[in-house]
């Protein structure tokens, strides 16, 4: 596969990254203030990562959306459930339980059922 061809699904999975990395930072800004006050979150180190990843994250999405249908790239974000499920498990300790597997196994499922449909690229 050539490097230019290459880049499609790099942007794809670059935004799920994106999508993923964000709330997790945000839990980690939560974790680090004690008040919720304006001074707290312009201090706070992952209020500013965040806000970076955020404005990354709108130069990775034109880079996916100009080689992939909205409906196919936008659904595929929905992964990022996955990757939060995991990551709050392994970062901050949160339960895991049989219900929230089945809910991103459903959440897979549909998105697997929608790569399916149709062509992903435009």
């Amino acid at each position: 596969m050539s490097g230019v061809a290459m880049l499609p699904p790099l942007y794809l999975l670059a935004a799920l990254l994106a999508r993923s990395v964000q709330p997790l930072l945000l839990k980690a800004g939560g974790l680090a203030v004690d008040e919720f006050t304006v001074a707290a979150v312009l201090s706070n180190p992952y209020y500013w990562a965040t806000l970076a990843v955020m404005i990354g994250q709108v130069w990775v999405w034109h880079g996916t959306l100009r080689h992939y249908a909205l409906s196919f790239a936008y659904p595929f974000l929905s992964l990022s459930y996955v990757v939060i499920l995991i990551a709050g498990y392994a970062l901050f300790g949160e339960v895991v339980t049989p219900a929230k597997i089945a809910g991103v196994g459903i959440i897979v499922f549909g998105v697997i059922l929608m790569s399916l449909d149709g062509e992903p690229h435009v």
